[in-house]
């Protein structure tokens, strides 16, 4: 045999081994291998729709699920959100023309102090939006940018700033608190009764119980109720009337649904 042939011949017992090696492992072991031979290769190729968004702007990429954003510039194109009172987020340096028109379950909006500008029809025929607040870093404001919002629509900024003087040029009342009489409520994220989980009281006698709520002072509603009324009573007040000898659950509810119970006993 010439020495092409034994060269030949090496070059494919190298090659051989190896894969014979990973075929005689457990399955666990053998894809363990193959992850292995992926991880050690070249990366993939990035897809041609991701975003690369600069490290200074990252933070704020987890709060714009609402919004349609250019992060070349951190322009809102588009709000994508179901209403109620918006919060833009730091960072967003404008907003597009037309971005929020015809958003008519928009009620509320509080701009960033990072934003600069405003286009032409930003908020047209946001018929439901009563407050929005303009930093004093909004130096551009386009045309019509409320067009068909009513006039009751209270504009709120900073005294002598652009925001202003466009509310006044174009019969908008202006408050100037520097935004801060716009109140976004916070919902709850969970709440407790003060008397734990259980209480005793006797016939005929009264319990006050009280709810707080996480974050304390979330705007919210309280709704009170008992699983048995023939044992307990409860008014929407949060008190507790024995009415005979047993157990009830009083369960107090917030208007988005966090709960909290306690087992009232009564003797």
């Amino acid at each position: 045999m010439n020495k092409q042939w034994i060269a030949l011949l090496a070059l494919l017992l190298a090659a051989l081994v190896p894969a014979l090696a990973l075929a005689e492992q457990p399955p666990e072991e053998a894809l363990a291998g193959a992850e292995a031979v992926v991880e050690a290769g070249d990366a993939a190729p990035a897809q041609d729709f991701a975003y690369d968004i600069p490290p200074a702007e990252a933070n704020v990429q987890m709060a714009l699920e609402d919004f349609f954003v250019d992060y070349d510039d951190m322009t809102v194109i588009t709000y994508l959100g179901a209403g109620g009172n918006v919060v833009v987020p730091v960072g967003i340096t404008g907003i597009r023309a037309l971005a929020f028109n015809y958003c008519d379950n928009v009620t509320a909006v509080v701009l960033p102090d990072t934003c600069t500008s405003i286009g032409d029809n930003a908020f047209e025929h946001c018929e439901a939006l009563t407050d929005i607040s303009i930093p004093a870093s909004v130096v551009t404001i386009g045309a019509n940018v409320f067009e068909g919002v009513p006039k009751t629509l209270k504009i709120h900024g900073d005294a002598g700033s652009v925001a202003q003087s466009w509310a006044e040029a174009n019969g908008f009342t202006f408050v100037a608190d520097g935004g801060g009489s716009i109140i976004i409520p916070v919902e709850p994220n969970s709440v407790k009764i003060t008397k734990g989980k259980t209480a005793k009281l006797k016939k005929g006698k009264k319990l006050k119980l009280v709810a707080v709520t996480d974050p304390e002072g979330a705007q919210t509603t309280l709704t009170w109720k008992s699983s048995n009324k023939k044992v307990a009573t409860v008014t929407q007040d949060g008190v507790v009337k024995g009415k005979k000898k047993g157990t009830a659950k009083i369960t107090v509810t917030t208007s988005n649904g966090k709960k909290a119970t306690i087992k009232v006993t009564v003797k």
